[in-house]
């Protein structure tokens, strides 16, 4: 007669611990992922507080940095060392402004879309036209060697006020903003060799104000501004 055996169950036991195992890890693995995630550094606010503790301490904060291996540091921080660039950059061309004393006239800001510089249509222009002025010459001259030593693209933007045009050649303020737009563009490109990859242009017209609509603010909305963009070539 055969003996009865009993099978055990151990075997069941150890292969359901390592199937538990596994599923508590994967919850853990996961709950870190979201954490690092949730915890990402805001480059853009963090620029911001930068630039304001630099200024209080009456130093400059990318020179600190730089000295002892910028963009190592910034990297361990989690920080996109080209938004230090860009702010770099944009100090630049604030005092490119100065040296040719137009600082009542262009300002250059830092927002989402990346170091923006507008310019009064009068300081490049002649009121109804989109031929560069010879001041707009010199200025776009000096801010062409700035621009070639970074590698962000560069959007120029056309503005006009809300009084209509009507002109055989520009027979609206449409055709007027895009014109304008297109003549730094053309003068980038023919005149300084910036490669067109990096360029484009666009004209708003009317449509995009800087300041209320009434007539005190025409010559304020009438304007050109140059944007580096954040987003590299």
């Amino acid at each position: 007669m055969r003996p009865f055996l009993i099978k055990s169950n151990r075997d069941d036991e150890g292969a359901t611990w390592i199937v538990i195992w596994g599923d508590m890890l994967a919850v853990i693995l996961t709950f870190f992922i979201l954490l690092v995630g949730i915890s990402e550094i805001d480059t853009a606010k963090y620029s911001e507080i930068a630039t304001e503790l630099s200024d209080s301490l009456g130093g400059s904060l990318e020179g600190e940095l730089g000295s002892h291996g910028k963009d190592s540091e910034l990297a361990t921080l989690g920080i996109k060392t080209d938004l230090i660039d860009l702010n770099t950059l944009a100090k630049k061309i604030k005092e490119a402004i100065a040296e040719q004393n137009l600082e009542e006239a262009l300002d250059i800001t830092i927002d989402h879309r990346g170091a923006v510089l507008s310019a009064p249509g009068e300081t490049f222009f002649k009121s109804g036209e989109a031929d560069i002025l010879g001041k707009g010459v010199l200025f776009l001259r000096k801010l062409s060697a700035l621009l070639k030593t970074v590698p962000y693209n560069i959007l120029v933007e056309g503005h006009t006020d809300d009084v209509p045009i009507n002109t055989p050649r520009y027979p609206s303020n449409w055709e007027l903003s895009t014109g304008r737009a297109s003549s730094v563009v053309r003068f980038f490109i023919e005149e300084e060799n910036i490669p067109p990859q990096r360029l484009s242009a666009a004209g708003y017209a009317e449509y995009k104000p800087r300041f209320p609509q009434i007539p005190e603010n025409r010559a304020k909305n009438r304007r050109v501004e140059i944007i580096i963009l954040r987003k590299k070539k």
